[in-house]
């Protein structure tokens, strides 16, 4: 027969002595804390991405310096959550263009819409 020692910070006994349920509860007592996740905007995530993009490019620039592979990679990183940010935030804009093929639409009568293409 083995006898199996569970170690946990707070107790160290044998296997044999105790039952499973025993056991069960020195392993959850013993368990690690959790750390809860706080759910973050997309805006906060975002935030956080770039920050990181930059806080990383500016230290690669000052541990190798501009002409460096490296460097220019991070830096082209920032420069994509840039752009796909602003192409976010514009697509989901309305457009003058959008906004007046609905009045067209809504208005085909009107000045404005005629075409009088050839």
């Amino acid at each position: 027969m083995n006898n199996l020692t569970i170690t946990s910070p707070k107790t160290a006994m044998p296997t044999t002595a105790m039952s499973a349920a025993e056991q069960q509860a020195i392993l959850s007592a013993a368990a690690l804390p959790t750390i809860e996740q706080q759910s973050l905007s997309p805006q906060e995530t975002y935030e956080n991405r770039l920050q990181a993009a930059l806080e990383h490019a500016r230290r690669l620039t000052q541990m190798y310096g501009y002409q460096d592979v490296d460097v220019a990679v991070a830096w082209e990183t920032v420069e994509e959550l840039r752009t796909s940010r602003r192409a976010r935030l514009l697509s989901s804009m309305p457009s003058c263009q959008t906004s007046f093929e609905r009045y067209c639409l809504e208005n085909p009568q009107a000045f404005e819409c005629r075409s009088y293409d050839c």
